[in-house]
């Protein structure tokens, strides 16, 4: 969190969503195979260890002429005091002994959100450079930047270990999401007009409350793919977030250098005065991270999707007539299937499991599942994990509606 209140606000841009389909591996991410085509597209690629990795979001980095360079070591139109002298912004991390991909992936295992106090990153971006850091030396750092348009700004390449977290540096990404933080009426004439609209939370972070500004829509979605992305190619860094009783935690975690997954400067901060990113969703992110989801009625089928064109023949079966029979047309007879029941009536039998304190379903069989003929039937949502292998995962319900015959997807 930086705070800083410019005179002067880039416009919103709009960006059209791109629907991100196919699990890739690492190699794919990090290499051009052979005879392939062409490098990620033009403006949606970040770097990683001299890497182009694609996000299918725009991306301006360091070395781009509108880009906010970390490697920058003089003061950005500013002297006096450290910015007389030449201060690297980043350093080295900690158990990197080469700036390969490879040699990343056993180091970093964090995400670490922030957000800068200020109204675009541009402003933000000139104060950290230009900010006394507390140990001596000018400068702070992180490695990306999303601006209130959802634009994606590197700072640096990931081999770099950029100031932004304390002791977490060596093992993690540093990510400010551009936000003014915390609402004050007597700023609102200065703030751009979108704010005087802009959602507002109340969240209570390591005891204290504050009334804070939501994210843009544009920034959760640029955040999202740039997550994805980042959780492919770090092994270590896992699609989770300090949670209790299945809530997300809003406090400084005891020992923040063993959990490996998204955090906030608040999780982190062992001064515990930190408590961006605020009014974050972090419940948002998760859904997103876990899987693209649509509803799929389960009767017969053979195997689970693993493909893209077996979840499209999938999604479009989902929408066509049963091949024999179809739901009755009374509806006064309806069985009670419950709504935890670990069998449906009518015998399509699942196990339940939990995890981290949420009840999900699984099928009795991997991949297969016993359909009543009537009564009852049991609905599923598939969810594409987009992040990690094993790429699927479902969670079931009862449906109350009266089949006449089991129905049957093709293939």
């Amino acid at each position: 969190m930086i705070g800083l209140l410019p005179g002067e606000v880039k416009p919103p841009v709009r960006f059209r969503m791109i629907a991100m389909f196919p699990l890739l591996s690492l190699a794919l991410l990090l290499a051009a195979q052979p005879g392939s085509a062409a490098p990620p597209g033009h403006g949606t690629a970040i770097m990683v260890a001299g890497q182009p990795v694609d996000v299918e979001r725009t991306v301006v980095l360091w070395s781009d002429e509108q880009g906010f360079n970390g490697y920058d070591q003089r003061c950005i139109d500013q002297s006096g005091g450290c910015c007389d002298a030449d201060w690297a912004r980043y350093g080295a991390r900690k158990g990197l002994a080469h700036r390969t991909p490879a040699d990343l992936q056993g180091v970093v295992s964090q995400l670490v959100l922030h957000f800068d106090g200020c109204v675009n990153s541009r402003s933000c971006f000139k104060s950290m450079h230009n900010r006394v850091r507390p140990g001596g030396g000018c400068g702070l750092s992180a490695h990306f930047m999303i601006d209130s348009d959802g634009t994606i700004y590197q700072t640096l390449d990931l081999a770099e270990r950029a100031y932004h977290a304390e002791q977490e540096n060596s093992i993690s990404v540093g990510v400010e999401l551009c936000n003014r933080g915390r609402y004050q009426p007597g700023e609102m004439s200065r703030l751009p007009a979108e704010y005087r609209t802009r959602p507002r939370r109340q969240v209570v972070i390591n005891g204290a409350s504050y009334d804070a500004y939501d994210f843009r829509p544009e920034q959760y979605q640029s955040l999202v793919s740039l997550s994805r992305a980042l959780l492919r190619i770090f092994p270590r860094m896992k699609p989770v977030i300090p949670e209790r009783d299945g809530e997300p935690l809003l406090e400084t975690l005891a020992h923040p250098l063993d959990f490996h997954g998204i955090v906030g400067h608040l999780h982190v901060d062992l001064d515990r005065q930190k408590w961006d990113p605020g009014a974050f969703d972090w419940k948002r992110l998760l859904r997103a991270l876990r899987g693209y989801s649509f509803p799929l009625q389960i009767r017969a089928f053979s195997e689970v999707p693993r493909t893209r064109d077996e979840l499209l023949a999938a999604r479009k079966a989902a929408s066509l007539p049963a091949r024999s029979g179809s739901p009755a047309s009374s509806r006064s007879r309806r069985p009670d299937c419950g709504t935890r029941a670990s069998t449906c009536a009518g015998g399509g039998a699942v196990q339940s499991w939990r995890r981290r304190g949420a009840e999900s379903w699984r099928p009795a069989e991997p991949n297969r599942m016993a359909v009543p003929l009537h009564s009852c039937s049991c609905d599923t949502r598939w969810s594409w994990m987009a992040v990690r292998l094993p790429s699927f995962r479902c969670s079931f319900t009862c449906r109350c509606l009266h089949f006449q015959t089991r129905t049957r997807f093709p293939g």
